[in-house]
């Protein structure tokens, strides 16, 4: 894709900046996305701390992983964690090879 002037394009995300005005355009599907991402980070990061100081590893029984809403959810957050931080691995890796 042919990219000039002072636009930055991004794979898979818009983000148009304009350099002459300094105004910055986010598509909502990005902020969406950013919150979600956040979000997931949180909830993986207050399951740590609980794990932490738990005297009982309950997350450790199989059953437990499928009955308990809150590890669902937290196994949810960890799957969408870990393919995002896989996508950006992958596009470091295409923006090094091209360098």
């Amino acid at each position: 894709m042919k990219v000039s002037g002072s636009t930055t394009f991004y794979p898979s995300v818009i983000f148009y900046v304009n350099v002459y005005n300094l105004s910055c355009f986010f598509s909502v599907k990005l902020i969406v996305a950013l919150y979600l991402i956040s979000q997931a980070v949180y909830t993986v990061l207050r399951e740590a701390e609980d794990r932490s100081v738990s005297p009982i590893p309950v997350w450790d029984l199989p059953i437990w992983k499928d009955i308990s809403p809150r590890q669902r959810k937290v196994t949810a957050a960890l799957k969408l964690v870990n393919d995002t931080l896989n996508n950006l691995i992958a596009i470091c890796k295409v923006i090094f090879s091209l360098q």
